[in-house]
């Protein structure tokens, strides 16, 4: 008899699993649900088998470039390109707008991971990205790295750290699923901004961050590549991770003049993360800045 309720209770949440991810599917619920919290869906992300966001599956980045130019972007969902198609991130229009103005032959590899953390992209780019020949690897710095590192040092610390995005891929395709992830990450979030700051100071936070930067220079210049960190957003943590830069001779395209002054600036995000204008506008800004720069030698 316990046996049959137990099996009773089971079918019943199945069904109402199904029913509600149908439900959700076809109404305007989830829409407005992320209406005022993260980017709107739908947006195309693929990722190839090299774990590297791409236009299409079958792209498989060589070794070799080919006596081309190579650039990795690396960062969390900003480089990721979140809420936006494969072709509207900013690598891609960063290898478009290069290809445009010169005779070289441009390629940028789209590295980025959401929610990724510096521990997380020096992981990324030793697993997935140093063995492909390459020139230069941009690291695009937002504020919320500095926090980043309080959830990671906070949450590990504790033993009860979570990587809500390490979750199957395939799960994402699940309204329910994705629901319960955002509810996770926001509360996390909370308990997070509580402690960022008051757990430990911002200075010994920012030592964390620059010491795996540091292990990052490192590991790039071993593979005879130049490391550039992007700043765009103004914030106190931008002018940390700047005077770092010029301490450590660590190639530094500050943009946040250029990238704020820019018409209709508060328009170039999508709630959170920048939309296609956006992200056209910046690669175009880091472009310029990186053949200006000598990054990239003039033709």
């Amino acid at each position: 008899m316990i046996k049959k309720i137990i099996f009773a209770i089971l079918i019943s949440c199945v069904i109402f699993i199904i029913s509600a991810e149908f439900i959700f599917r076809k109404s305007q619920f989830f829409k407005e649900f992320y209406q005022n919290t993260i980017d709107p869906e739908p947006y195309t992300d693929t990722l190839n088998e090299q774990g590297l966001r791409v236009v299409s599956k079958d792209i498989i980045y060589k070794g070799s470039h080919n006596n081309g130019f190579r650039i990795i972007c690396l960062g969390d969902s900003y480089t990721y390109g979140h809420g936006v198609d494969d072709d509207k991130t900013y690598p891609f229009f960063l290898e478009k707008y290069l290809n445009g103005i010169s005779k070289r032959r441009f390629q940028v590899i789209n590295a980025g991971d959401p929610g990724a953390t510096i521990t997380e992209e020096l992981y990324m780019y030793i697993k997935n990205c140093a063995g492909l020949e390459h020139d230069v690897v941009l690291l695009l710095f937002h504020p919320g790295d500095l926090r980043d590192i309080t959830r990671e040092l906070l949450f590990q610390k504790r033993g009860d750290y979570c990587n809500v995005t390490g979750f199957d891929s395939s799960l994402n395709e699940s309204k329910i699923f994705r629901l319960i992830k955002h509810r996770i990450l926001k509360n996390r979030q909370k308990y997070i901004n509580r402690y960022h700051g008051k757990w430990r100071s911002i200075e010994e936070i920012a030592e964390e961050y620059f010491n795996r930067l540091s292990i990052l220079n490192k590991s790039v210049e071993s593979n005879n590549a130049t490391l550039a960190v992007v700043i765009f957003s103004p914030s106190v943590s931008g002018q940390m991770v700047k005077r770092f830069c010029s301490r450590q001779g660590i190639a530094l395209i500050d943009v946040r003049q250029e990238y704020s002054r820019a018409k209709k600036y508060k328009e170039h995000y999508i709630v959170y993360h920048h939309n296609a204008t956006g992200n056209a506008l910046l690669a175009e800004i880091i472009a310029r800045r990186m053949i200006d720069g000598g990054i990239i030698e003039r033709e």
